[in-house]
């Protein structure tokens, strides 16, 4: 009865990075999806805006505008995907000459700093939402609309970073436990 005990107890972390994972494979479909409908729609405004410019008598003043707010929301998108998949650019020249254990502690410590900064910009990103009292120009649009892409890139980040630090750890447990099993 206790052996049965102590073999759910230690299913219990992978079940709940298997149910966490999952998550985070949606949360990025779903930014992959949104990343696809922004770029999409940035792609057909600066087909207005091209053809506004060349062709007489079409004018179109929002497309700049509409532009460059969905451009903000597709690089804050990108970035919390580009953490989700590990996709940033990366020195490896120290870290691949080191053991594993080393390479564990600087995985760790450099997704801690990206955590880090990923709660700043959620922070000082909503404070800046709930603050402003701008509108734009053109539309007259609230502008925490393109501001909110901070806070909600930087909530994606850290959700990311965090099942990425737990992936790692995982990892390293995995392969501690299969190299005592092959002595």
């Amino acid at each position: 009865m206790a052996n049965g005990l102590m073999a759910d107890l230690r299913t219990v972390p992978a079940r709940a990075l298997h149910v966490l994972t999952r998550i985070d494979t949606g949360l990025a479909r779903a930014e992959t999806g949104a990343g696809f409908a922004i770029l999409t729609t940035l792609i057909a405004v600066l087909t207005l805006q091209v053809a506004g410019r060349q062709l007489p008598g079409l004018f179109f003043p929002w497309t700049e505008e509409v532009s460059r707010f969905l451009f903000v929301w597709l690089a804050f998108l990108g970035t919390a995907l580009a953490v989700q998949r590990n996709a940033h650019v990366a020195i490896h020249v120290f870290a691949d000459r080191t053991g594993p254990g080393v390479q564990l502690v600087l995985g760790l410590i450099t997704r801690s700093l990206v955590v880090g900064f990923a709660l700043i910009m959620v922070y000082y990103g909503l404070r800046l939402c709930m603050t402003t009292r701008m509108v734009s120009t053109v539309l007259r649009l609230p502008m925490w609309l393109p501001y909110a892409a901070i806070p909600v890139a930087g909530m994606l980040i850290v959700f990311h970073g965090l099942i990425g630090m737990l992936r790692l750890l995982a990892d390293a447990y995995d392969r501690q436990k299969s190299s005592e099993v092959a002595q």
